[in-house]
């Protein structure tokens, strides 16, 4: 046959409200510390500010469970109203907002019904119907209030798992669009590597590439450095703690702060290695000016790969900006617009244009064609801007 529950649980019961957290401990040294309490067998007796603590038994074990039981239960209450406050002011949500508002009324009306069974006197109230009346009203009060808490607590919970959410594709959004700067950032390096090749030695302009080579190189580097010892441990840490946040059940103003924290922190972390990228950009674009084929070189690269992702990848619109954010830097940086408008003219029997993308008809559909595309190309290098 099972046995009743140890003592020890069977007070744990007896509670009833809110006392998970209660170990066997806790209820030894409540148990030495009661002063012949009956009820009181909860961890809330050991805080000094427990208004009951000093009452004695002569004043009734019921008024004595009345109120430590609030006592424990508006602990947790403003606890739970404090962390929807906050989580309000970083995730807005009407419903979460007017559930707190109600749970506070509900609140008040169970204390305000309570104080008056506390001193039923000094209320006014003398006739011992009145004073059942008043109980009655007092177990309804403290049923809603506790029901408020429950349904606050459940959509608290359930937003805060939100929040992380929103959090979390945020950041990885930030992350895939500074993946998306690399790569093109990578492009116009490319095309860097591919003029540097490409010019005679004897050319002028050798000693400017390499003066800018050594510059971007250190660009590079510093870049290099900044994502490696500060980026991404500060990625690494906020991802961890936004997983584990999907899985708090029981989360805590101080959460809300901390991923809020970790969060801006990698997203400003994120915004100065796109700053870091752009210095690149700016180095290898002075560096392309230096010659007179390197603009066109790096826009057909870029200009290739736009077309790739819109043809073939169908990427988002944000990741072809990134793209064409350097394409406008080449082209403006040159001021090749109207050069580049009039030699399509002059030579459009042999070029395709598809959403404004520069493309030369490579397809042998006549005799000599590759060979005309190859001597075009060569005339538009040697282009004096």
């Amino acid at each position: 046959m099972g046995g009743l529950p140890h003592k020890s649980e069977r007070k744990k019961v007896k509670a009833k409200l809110l006392l998970e957290d209660m170990s066997d401990t806790q209820l030894q040294i409540i148990q030495s510390n009661r002063q012949g309490f009956r009820y009181l067998d909860n961890p809330s007796l050991l805080n000094s500010d427990n208004p009951i603590a000093p009452i004695l038994t002569k004043k009734g074990s019921k008024y004595l469970q009345r109120n430590n039981e609030y006592f424990i239960f508006k602990e947790k209450a403003n606890k739970l109203v404090k962390f929807s406050k906050e989580l309000n002011t970083k995730y807005k949500d009407e419903k979460l907002n007017n559930k707190a508002v109600i749970f506070e009324r509900k609140l008040n009306e169970y204390n305000r019904l309570l104080s008056i069974l506390n001193d039923p006197e000094k209320h006014g109230v003398k006739d011992k119907n009145q004073l059942k009346q008043y109980e009655k009203q007092y177990k309804k009060a403290r049923k809603e209030a506790i029901s408020a808490y429950s349904s606050l607590n459940k959509l608290g919970q359930d937003r805060f798992k939100k929040y992380a959410k929103h959090l979390q594709n945020s950041l990885n959004k930030q992350i895939e669009n500074l993946r998306e700067k690399h790569k093109a950032t990578k492009l116009l390096l490319k095309a860097f590597k591919r003029v540097g090749k490409s010019i005679s030695s004897k050319d002028s302009s050798t000693n400017k590439l390499i003066t800018s080579k050594g510059e971007i190189n250190q660009s590079i580097a510093t870049a290099y450095r900044y994502i490696r010892d500060e980026l991404v441990p500060s990625i690494s840490s906020a991802q961890n703690l936004l997983d584990d946040s999907l899985n708090n059940k029981n989360p805590k103003v101080e959460d809300i702060q901390s991923i809020t924290t970790a969060y801006r922190e990698s997203s400003k972390k994120i915004n100065k290695a796109t700053s870091l990228h752009r210095d690149i950009d700016q180095k290898t674009i002075q560096g392309l000016s230096e010659t007179k084929h390197g603009l066109y070189t790096a826009l057909k690269l870029i200009d290739k790969e736009i077309n790739k992702r819109t043809f073939l990848f169908s990427d988002k619109t944000e990741k072809k900006d990134i793209l064409k954010e350097l394409k406008t830097q080449l082209l403006d940086a040159f001021k090749l617009t109207d050069v580049t408008q009039l030699w399509k003219k002059k030579h459009q029997d042999v070029i395709k244009q598809s959403r404004n993308f520069l493309l030369f008809k490579t397809k042998p559909d006549k005799t000599g064609t590759e060979k005309f595309v190859e001597k075009l190309e060569s005339d538009f290098s040697s282009l004096k801007l």
